[in-house]
């Protein structure tokens, strides 16, 4: 009986001690090994989300630089088709017309009503028409000139308008276009709303 029990508390007992210690750490090791597992997914659609994400806004901003590039070029135009009558003008709101600012909307009545109302604001505003053979006259205090170089500021989302300040920097290359470029899909077309920004603007100053 005594060597039996010195048999068990010499073999039997530490191989049973063995066996338990091994299972337990494979299943503590496997363990971890599947929380790590886990780990790297979520990590990598992390990262995934967020190349997706920055790839997005650089092709936006891409679209947006590309689109200022093309106001910039038709207000040189502009400059030279009025001898620079407004290269000082502090600020020129430029109304851009190509299909159409809303089904209520009229755009050299708009014109002329924002030239009015922010005339003691030194506000200049150019019309440019996109089309040959549109409306001949000029809205009243409005300088109107016909570019249909300058299409593509209006194309696809209907009349568009911007500021240029006096420094010639832009506050876009076409309010509209830029908001639907970062508006959620389906979201409808972006508003006609030359009066808000030129509000914003003055607000700021």
């Amino acid at each position: 009986m005594k060597t039996v029990r010195i048999l068990f508390w010499l073999v039997l007992l530490p191989t049973v001690l063995l066996v338990v210690g091994y299972r337990l750490n494979a299943s503590l090791g496997g363990g971890r090994a599947q929380d790590l597992a886990q780990r790297a997914d979520v990590e990598r659609a992390r990262e995934a989300r967020e190349a997706t994400a920055r790839a997005e806004a650089e092709s936006v901003q891409r679209r947006l630089d590309a689109q200022a590039t093309l106001a910039r070029e038709c207000l040189a135009l502009a400059d030279r088709a009025t001898g620079g009558a407004l290269r000082d003008a502090d600020p020129l709101l430029v109304l851009v017309a190509g299909g159409g600012c809303g089904p209520t909307c009229d755009l050299d009545a708009t014109a002329s009503a924002l030239a009015d109302e922010w005339r003691f604001y030194s506000l200049n505003v150019l019309l440019l028409r996109t089309r040959e053979g549109g409306p001949a006259a000029s809205p009243l205090g409005v300088t109107t000139l016909v570019l249909p170089q300058c299409a593509g500021l209006a194309s696809g989302h209907g009349d568009d308008y911007f500021l240029r300040l006096r420094d010639g920097s832009l506050s876009s290359g076409g309010e509209r276009y830029a908001q639907a470029l970062r508006a959620a899909p389906d979201s409808g077309p972006p508003p006609f709303a030359p009066d808000a920004l030129l509000k914003a603007h003055y607000d700021a100053r």
